[in-house]
């Protein structure tokens, strides 16, 4: 009963997450982090976890705003390969 909730919930918030991007809001959301805030890795991640706390408390479900994030930020747009090279080596 459990997997069937679950599944839900990430089926919904999968389609969410693609009908934003279609939608054009994958344009619109890098916008929106501050252009200095790619430099400090660190704080960029604090800052995705403060919308998402946020955003919890409106009574939207993390996973639907974490993967709305993920479906809408271009991995470029926020120097991800720089974050990967420094921290993980690749």
């Amino acid at each position: 009963m459990k997997v069937n909730n679950e599944m839900v919930l990430f089926t919904a918030a999968g389609f969410l997450g693609k009908s934003l991007e279609f939608a054009g809001v994958s344009k619109i959301i890098p916008q929106l982090i501050p252009s200095w805030l790619s430099q400090y890795h660190f704080l960029s991640i604090l800052f995705l976890m403060l919308i998402i706390v946020l955003v919890s408390l409106t009574g939207i479900h993390p996973v639907v705003t974490g993967s709305t994030l993920v479906g809408a930020i271009d991995p470029l747009s926020v120097n991800a390969r720089i974050i990967c090279r420094q921290h993980l080596g690749f």
